[in-house]
């Protein structure tokens, strides 16, 4: 074996045995959005999609926070407004431009949202949300500093008002 084939074996053989870059384990990827002036967050694994708002149907006699119906990839989605549903004030629907569509991996719901940021990592790891009680929102994080409500759609979905 030449002198050259030996150092690149050698160094080959250096580079395989030095531990792996570090992983950070602590970082939460989530799909970010703005709805009455606060950050909200959903798990990657809860999110099935997003768009415009275009057509909207209402729904006959519906409760105030069900926005209406629109069709997303061929299936009929109930659009939730969540500033109404936990009964804060709020913007007409004509100000809420996109739906984010998540599941709980049994039904689809779309959330309303003013603006969506796309999927972020948050600054550190997500810890139990202290704030203001509202259904379904379990943990909290920090993007870019500002704190970020992180929504579970299973806590959503399990609650009363969805229930058949």
């Amino acid at each position: 074996m030449g002198r050259n084939s030996a150092a690149k074996l050698q160094a080959l053989t250096e580079r395989l045995a030095a531990p792996p870059p570090e992983v950070r384990t602590d970082v939460a990827l989530l799909t970010v959005f703005s709805r009455g002036g606060l950050l909200y967050g959903v798990a990657l694994s809860e999110v099935v999609g997003a768009a415009r708002l275009r057509d909207l149907s209402p729904i006959p006699d519906a409760l105030p926070w069900m926005a209406g119906v629109v069709s997303h990839q061929g299936e009929v989605i109930t659009l939730v407004d969540l500033v109404a549903f936990w009964g804060l004030p709020r913007r007409g629907v004509a100000d809420l431009p996109t739906y984010l569509v998540v599941t709980d991996g049994v039904r689809r719901v779309g959330l309303l949202v003013e603006g969506l940021l796309g999927v972020r990592e948050m600054d550190g790891p997500l810890r139990l949300y202290e704030g203001v009680a509202s259904v379904g929102v379990t943990r909290e994080a920090l993007f870019e500093g500002a704190p970020v409500a992180v929504l579970s759609v299973d806590s959503l979905l399990r609650h009363a008002a969805f229930q058949p």
